[in-house]
């Protein structure tokens, strides 16, 4: 189903951004780890 399919590559795309946020300020790095 398309609409499922797009919101797993949102997530996957979330989850790569909140990645290199987290190279990029390892303090982020932290924050997200926390949670």
């Amino acid at each position: 189903y398309l609409h499922g399919s797009i919101m797993a590559l949102t997530q996957k795309q979330h989850k790569e951004n909140l990645k290199q946020l987290s190279e990029s300020y390892p303090e982020y790095a932290y924050l997200i780890n926390r949670t």
